[in-house]
């Protein structure tokens, strides 16, 4: 009867230690297969079992996976700004070009219309001829300078032929004395040429001079100027009197015999 307890009894323990051996096994290979190594930490029976917490590497990486999808949606915001701002900027750059051609258009239409520049003219300088051989040489009156070379600045107008219809006074009314207003010592090219140029643009010049002064042959600021009817000259004190003509302040006035008070 004893030998047969002791069997029962081995028999029971037996099959408790192949049931835990089962269990084992089971919770390896569910261990395996929940990617932890094998290691399945134990439960009370009945409790849930806690979840594992993902690895710090699979969070980093979905953290970072977040945060590129950020930056990427991020740039391409950027990106479309930037077409914008090219697109602004080429239609600027259209509307530019098109103003510079037309001033372009504009500045060449007004440089044709302006005056020639011509060389420049020291009316001091007379031409003389040298006694002894013939030769002409230059002398220049207000400086005292002599050359038998062309001096530079040695380039007199040529005197157009006036009738002499042309080189007289004008009807009563119509005689003009004029003022270049110029400081005392000052002298520059305006000559009777331009006198006359100016004058013409209302009218027909008559006659026109401008003083000289002998010793430099530089023009003195004032002369006369005789139109061919009194409307013009009075147009002429209409428009220019009190104006700059070539920089200088202009005084137009009638001459005394014309009724100059």
């Amino acid at each position: 009867m004893k030998r047969g307890h002791e069997e029962v009894e081995e028999g029971a323990e037996a099959t408790t230690r192949t049931n835990k051996f089962e269990t084992e096994r089971a919770q390896g290979l569910a261990g395996e297969a929940n990617g932890d190594g094998g290691v399945t930490p134990a439960t009370p029976a009945g409790e849930p079992q806690a979840s594992v917490a993902p690895k710090p590497m699979a969070a980093a990486a979905v953290a970072g996976g977040a945060k590129g999808g950020e930056t990427v949606e991020a740039l391409a915001v950027q990106v479309g700004s930037l077409k914008g701002d090219i697109a602004t900027l080429e239609a600027q750059l259209k509307e530019l070009q098109a103003i510079h051609s037309r001033l372009i258009v504009e500045h060449s239409g007004i440089a044709a219309g302006l005056p020639k520049s011509r060389p420049p003219h020291d009316p001091s300088w007379e031409i003389h001829q040298n006694p002894t051989n013939g030769s002409s040489y230059y002398f220049n009156k207000r400086t005292n300078a002599s050359t038998y070379d062309k001096p530079a600045d040695y380039n007199p107008r040529t005197k157009p032929d006036v009738p002499p219809e042309l080189n007289a006074k004008g009807p009563p009314g119509a005689n003009l004395f004029i003022v270049r207003k110029m400081r005392r010592g000052e002298f520059d090219d305006f000559d009777e040429f331009d006198l006359r140029e100016a004058f013409s643009k209302y009218g027909t010049v008559m006659r026109c001079e401008l003083t000289q002064d002998p010793a430099t042959n530089w023009s003195r600021g004032f002369g006369f100027v005789s139109m061919s009817k009194a409307e013009e000259s009075a147009l002429v004190i209409k428009m220019l009197h009190g104006h700059l003509l070539a920089g200088k302040e202009m005084k137009i006035e009638l001459t005394k015999e014309d009724g100059r008070s």
